[in-house]
C-alpha cells in the first residue's frame, strides 16, 4: 500500500550545527583556531615611521630595543654601521620573543666614548594583519 503525504504537514529535516532561527549555534559550533607562524628576526620589518605603508598594525606587543659597541680602528662609518646592525639584530629577536612581525618608531643613537661607538635602538614591536 502507498500511503499519500499529507499536503499539510511540514517536514522536518535535522540540522546540529544550526539554530531553529536559521543562525548558526554557537555553542555545538566548532572553535577555529588561527595560528600565525612567529617571525624570524630576519623577516621582522624595521621603519623609523608610526606606520607601514601596506600593512595593518593589529596590537602593539611592547617596547623593544637593541644596543651594541664598536671600537673604532680606523674610518668611525664602518665601527658605526657595525655596531648599529648589530644593535637592530638585538632588537629585531626582541620582537620576535615579543610575538611581533615589525618594530615602528625606531629611533637609533650613535655616542662616541673614548675610541668606542655606541648604537642604542629603540622601538615599537607591533603584529600586523
Amino acid at each position: 500500500m502507498n500511503e499519500t503525504p499529507d499536503p499539510t504537514e511540514v517536514p522536518t529535516f535535522d540540522l546540529p550545527a544550526w539554530g531553529t532561527d536559521g543562525a548558526p549555534d554557537l555553542e555545538t559550533e566548532p572553535e577555529v583556531e588561527i595560528v600565525v607562524e612567529p617571525a624570524r628576526p630576519d623577516e621582522v620589518l624595521v621603519v623609523t615611521t608610526d606606520t607601514l605603508p601596506g600593512h595593518r598594525i593589529t596590537s602593539v606587543t611592547g617596547i623593544v630595543a637593541g644596543e651594541a659597541s664598536a671600537e673604532v680602528d680606523g674610518p668611525p662609518e664602518t665601527a658605526i654601521r657595525e655596531a648599529r646592525d648589530t644593535a637592530l639584530g638585538v632588537l629585531r629577536r626582541q620582537a620576535v620573543d615579543a610575538g611581533a612581525q615589525a618594530v615602528v618608531a625606531v629611533d637609533i643613537d650613535v655616542a662616541l666614548r673614548k675610541g668606542t661607538v655606541v648604537v642604542t635602538a629603540v622601538g615599537t614591536a607591533v603584529e600586523l594583519d
